[in-house]
């Protein structure tokens, strides 16, 4: 069945098509700031071998998961609103901050590589301008 789709679900669709791209453009600068650090390997298949097998790159793996779930719901005929916004920033504050960390490993790297690492710093400040524009809280959530 399809869902009627209303301009302000296009509009939090757009938006949120434009932060699943900046977390991809994120993604891609830790991996290569890690990859670096761990020591270039000799071709793209032998990354991809390390960030999803090795160890070193498994700090990783909870944005990757963050990414899967917020494109199958992109790919979804699923209504965008801005709860399901709300949420997704939230759930993307808990790996990068400002929110508490809901992994602390990863936080603990993150904030590592955004001292060490310009395209991380430039990555990250592209996804807070795009998060920016969705609301904090959820419009029934109380005030604190």
């Amino acid at each position: 069945m399809e869902l009627p789709i209303s301009t302000a679900n296009l509009k939090m669709r757009a938006l949120m098509n434009v932060i699943s791209g900046e977390l991809r453009r994120l993604h891609k600068a830790l991996i290569q700031s890690e990859a670096e650090d761990f020591g270039l390997p000799g071709d793209p298949f032998q990354l991809l071998n390390l960030v999803v097998n090795h160890p070193h790159f498994a700090w990783l793996h909870a944005l990757s998961e963050l990414m899967v779930e917020m494109d199958a719901s992109l790919d979804s005929d699923e209504i965008i609103d801005s709860n399901t916004a709300a949420a997704f920033k939230a759930m993307i504050e808990t790996l990068i901050g400002p929110r508490v960390p809901s992994n602390a490993l990863f936080r603990e790297r993150y904030l590592s590589l955004l001292q060490h690492s310009p395209a991380v710093v430039m990555a990250h400040g592209e996804l807070r301008r795009a998060l920016d524009k969705i609301p904090d809280r959820l419009p029934d959530e109380p005030h604190k």
